[in-house]
């Protein structure tokens, strides 16, 4: 067998699994010569391609190359079989056949399409994928008016396509080839202003030779829509179209010489030429494009050349743009620059803002965000020494009073407030810390969570880490305490957890604790222990204890709750720590120790949030030596008891009528008072003694306090006497009542009389049911007197 005839047998059964790579090699291996000049090889190849391989552009390359080469050699049957299997591919395909194509012919999908309903976006992206096989029916489409008749011929006969030219151009925009391009041109030259308007509004900008037309469009505002959507691209041609426009003070213009030659942009600015907006033009420009591109020295040397121009908004814009460098420059954060820099250029960078002068960047600044404004700051602390009048100006004028920050500047103030603590300790130096300080706590609790709190307790002990003196640390404390108040927010009402913030943020705690100003300092400095240290016993209680001092506030919120933590880490230990200071408290209040009495009362009430009322236990022993002014404060109860939001327990009561009558002689800090309202709320019948001998005090409030309270324990008995006569009288009534129903059974009619008589003077409702029952007699007298009594009910 010769090998033409081979082929044909492969290519018969190509399409069986088990043949198809038995032919492939066999294909590959015929020769070359047959391959090349045999119709019937030809055949079998494009067979071959859209059988197995489904390569249908070959297949139809081949088919036609076949028919061409059977002419030549005059095999009329290769040509009959080719033309089928072309027809037969390009009706796969979708395109129409040799023949529709010879007889002007659309391809059937193509009228199935024009014909039917539906959406017409849907049916545009459609007809697109026909390609340029129906680029010349659009093309006729968008040149005819709308409503007309478009006859299309088809193999079974001829569709009249109701023309929309709007929805042709569409459709032509869809189709990305140069038949497209050309059939878009020609559809520009419409006389309908609405088809043109259509082409300007579908194509890109990548289309560039279409909108070039388009610009020069006769009616205005159809050109200006064509330049703005050519100018939108980035093409070169459009050089001289964006020139013109930026000199007619188009921003479309401006915003593309910016993106593409920004020096020609600023010599337009430079220039003042033509109705140039000097300040559009540098707003459009983008540093991170042209620093990226060209890197910094390039663009530094312009900002230098126009810091010195003879223009004022020139130089103002300049140096806003130097602002942003500097913004690159400085801001570390991850992601925020793409180029690589080093402490050269950082220094070149700052040593450019210093030889700036200050006002010309304020004056830059003017309306920008925070960050600019702080990290220009930054950079002019930076640059080098600042005598008093510069730190001010940058103070007042970089960072006004009016400004507001934001979390996202928080890293850049930490820095500045770096920068300033490493100079001379000096009033200008401690106001700027303070300024920052300011601009910190402006930030606000808006959206304030867990991850956020514990980043501000981060920047906080940053700070700490840096200030080198007590009054630089007094110049921030604010920043310290409103750390720790949003941990203590977030907890809400309780400590925070024990290890919910860093070890080092002891050093926030000693911070508060050093500036000494406020209670709060106190009870911020206690939640940063709390939540620092795991052993409560050994250092968080102490230190409250040492905290209860002469202007300290008792803090007994976070007291309660450092003691129950305690408490339940170490009971015995928690007791003996509180009654040995107590007992030390009143030793020094007994000698007369400066703010000792004080210190009594904090302890005392502390001692009561111990759970059992152990610290009734610990208050007794203490008191075996305390004088009655002491004993004035160990009786006074916590706040909450006090204001009677929480009742006293059995052991504050005892313990208050046995130590009471040895402070009654004086009632300094209100304690003896106030456990007198607690006895006239509570009405604690064992404490009438101890009233009792308040009335004699000599201490106004005192014989005020007890005499509210017997009048309170009058009136309560006043009323249960009253109510006991009530319930005797209502006994009697009853035992009354009940012996004259039983008389309502008597055979004696006047005994029956009688009863009812006598129920009715007492108005004895529970007698009705008996009392009814009698009107069924037939004693006219009886019935009238159960009558007349019921009424009498």
């Amino acid at each position: 067998m010769d090998t033409i005839n081979l082929r044909a047998v492969i290519a018969t059964n190509l399409a069986h699994p088990f043949f198809a790579p038995l032919g492939a090699c066999l294909l590959a291996a015929a020769p070359a010569h047959a391959q090349a000049s045999s119709p019937r090889a030809q055949l079998e190849a494009a067979h071959y391609a859209e059988s197995v391989q489904r390569d249908y552009a070959t297949a139809e390359a081949g088919y036609r190359a076949t028919i061409e080469a059977a002419r030549r050699a005059g095999d009329a049957k290769t040509i009959e079989e080719a033309q089928l299997a072309l027809d037969a591919l390009l009706a796969r395909v979708g395109k129409a056949s040799v023949k529709e194509q010879a007889a002007g012919q659309l391809p059937s999908g193509v009228v199935q399409l024009l014909s039917g309903d539906g959406d017409g976006a849907a049916r545009g992206r459609d007809l697109a994928l026909y390609g340029d096989l129906i680029v010349p029916f659009l093309a006729q489409c968008s040149r005819a008016p709308a409503g007309v008749a478009i006859p299309v011929v088809h193999r079974d006969g001829v569709y009249n396509h109701i023309n929309d030219p709007l929805e042709a151009v569409s459709t032509l925009a869809m189709i990305k080839t140069p038949a497209a391009d050309k059939a878009l041109i020609e559809a520009l030259g419409s006389n309908d202003p609405m088809v043109r308007k259509a082409v300007i509004r579908v194509v890109d900008s990548e289309r560039i030779d279409v909108l070039l037309v388009a610009v020069k469009d006769p009616v205005e505002v159809l050109s200006s829509d064509a330049t703005a959507r050519a100018l939108s691209g980035n093409d070169p041609r459009l050089a001289d179209l964006a020139r013109a426009r930026a000199l007619q003070g188009c921003e479309d213009g401006t915003n593309w010489l910016a993106r593409n030659d920004w020096r020609a942009a600023w010599a337009l600015a430079e220039q003042g030429a033509g109705r140039v907006d000097p300040v559009a033009v540098f707003r459009s420009i983008s540093v991170a494009r042209v620093v990226q591109s060209e890197g910094f020295p390039a663009f530094e040397a312009a900002v230098q050349l126009h810091l010195a121009s003879t223009s004022p908004t020139v130089r103002r814009e300049s140096a806003r743009l130097l602002v942003q460098m500097l913004s690159y420059v400085t801001q570390k954060e991850a992601g925020s620059n793409s180029w690589v820099h080093g402490p050269e250029l950082d220094a070149r960078m700052h040593a450019l803002a210093r030889t700036s002068r200050l006002p010309l960047f304020v004056e830059a600044l003017s309306g920008t965000n925070a960050v600019d404004r702080i990290v220009t700051a930054s950079a002019y602390v930076r640059g080098g020494a600042l005598d008093q009048e510069g730190l001010t100006n940058i103070q007042t004028r970089l960072l006004p009073p009016d400004m507001r920050a934001h979390p996202r500047e928080s890293k850049s103030l930490v820095e500045l407030a770096t920068l300033v603590a490493a100079r001379k300790d000096d009033p200008a130096e401690l106001a700027m810390l303070e300024r920052i300080g300011t601009l910190m706590q402006s930030r606000g609790r808006v959206g304030l969570d867990e991850a956020a709190s514990l980043e501000r307790v981060n920047e906080a002990i940053e700070l700490a880490l840096v200030l080198r003196t007590p009054a630089q640390r007094a110049a921030l404390t604010s920043v310290a305490l409103r750390a720790v108040e949003d941990r203590m927010e977030l907890a809400r009402g309780s400590l925070p957890p024990a290890g919910s913030v860093p070890k080092n943020a002891l050093l926030l705690g000693e911070w508060l604790l050093q500036a000494g100003r406020h209670d709060e300092f106190a009870i911020a400095a206690l939640n940063i222990y709390a939540a620092c240290d795991t052993s409560a016993v050994k250092e968080l209680l102490p230190r409250l204890c040492d905290l209860l001092q002469v202007g300290r506030a008792r803090a007994e919120r976070t007291g309660r709750l450092i003691v129950e933590r305690a408490h339940a880490e170490d009971a015995a230990g928690t007791r003996a720590l509180l009654g040995k200071r107590l007992e030390f408290a009143v030793d020094a209040a007994t000698k007369g120790g400066d703010g000792a009495l004080v210190l009594v009362a904090n302890l005392s009430v502390l001692a009561q949030h111990l759970p059992n009322d152990e610290g009734v236990g610990i208050i007794r022993a203490a008191a075996a030596k305390a004088s009655p002014e002491c004993m004035a404060r160990l009786v006074i109860l916590p706040s909450d008891v006090a204001a009677g939001r929480r009742e006293p327990t059995a052991g504050q009561l005892s313990m208050l009528v046995e130590l009471l009558p040895r402070a009654l002689a004086i009632d300094e800090g209100g304690g003896v008072s106030t456990a007198l309202a607690i006895f006239q709320r509570t009405l604690h019948e064992p404490a009438l003694p101890v009233i009792g001998a308040a009335l004699r005090s000599s201490s106004l409030d005192v014989r005020t306090a007890a005499q509210a309270a017997m009048r309170e324990f009058r009136e309560q008995r006043e009323a249960l006497e009253e109510f006991d006569l009530w319930m005797q009288a209502a006994r009697l009534e009853s035992s009354t009542t009940t012996r004259l129903v039983e008389q309502l059974q008597s055979k004696d009619r006047s005994v029956v009389l009688g009863a009812v008589r006598a129920l009715a003077a007492i108005k004895a409702r529970t007698a009705l049911p008996d009392l009814v029952k009698l009107l069924a007699s037939d004693d006219a007298e009886l019935t009238s007197a159960v009558e007349s009594a019921i009424a009498a009910m």
